[in-house]
């Protein structure tokens, strides 16, 4: 599929960017139109996978991924619409911080329905991390739990289509508004694809891995 004829729904993108600077977090439902998450799926599904480590925190799932000037067209028009509208929301909410996001890393993981152990367990995304995570989900579907501010467990079914958007550290005031989420198992027998924009500064603190 021509980039031209890839969609999202720029509306349901642009509320979910408000809630998430409001809340630290936000779950979009339908962001990519089927036949979009269908591309990137296939796109994803032809990649070869190194299975994933436990470091801090268990996890379970095989990763896959681009930096930028390395990824293909399709993943580049998905970071250039996501940019285009987190950005415009920054501007007019005048989140100087999240005015800098700019993706130069993309993070694909791959979640088999076979594994009754799969998913990550409690965690914070990496420190290295600027700004704001941004995480479609392209094949399948999972439940996810996210600790929000005001400590209360929050349950999220996760589909095709769907974006989970989280808040990053900014390097700019020093804040640090990562909370903490579990990513469950695939369900209903079919892989689990997301693919994560992100912007990774790995000097900034040396972290390589998940917090707890």
């Amino acid at each position: 599929m021509h980039r031209e004829l890839m969609t999202l729904n720029t509306y349901r993108l642009r509320m979910t960017t408000d809630a998430c600077i409001d809340h630290g977090y936000a779950v979009g439902y339908r962001i990519l139109w089927p036949e979009t998450a269908g591309v990137l799926a296939r796109l994803a599904n032809a990649l070869a996978y190194a299975p994933s480590r436990d470091l801090v925190v268990p996890q379970r799932f095989t990763h896959a991924g681009f930096y930028a000037g390395e990824w293909p067209d399709e993943i580049g028009w998905l970071v250039d619409r996501t940019e285009e509208l987190v950005l415009a929301r920054a501007r007019r909410r005048a989140r100087i911080g999240l005015m800098q996001w700019r993706v130069n890393d993309i993070a694909i993981q791959k979640y088999d329905p076979n594994d009754a152990d799969g998913g990550i367990g409690w965690h914070r995304d990496f420190a290295s991390d600027k700004h704001l995570v941004v995480v479609y989900t392209v094949q399948g579907k999972a439940l996810v739990w996210i600790d929000d501010k005001k400590g209360v467990k929050r349950e999220y079914l996760i589909k095709s289509g769907d974006a989970m958007l989280l808040a990053a550290p900014d390097p700019i005031s020093g804040d640090d508004p990562r909370l903490r989420h579990c990513v469950g198992k695939a369900l209903d027998d079919e892989s689990r694809i997301s693919i994560a924009l992100r912007m990774n500064i790995t000097d900034s603190d040396g972290g390589q891995g998940y917090d707890e």
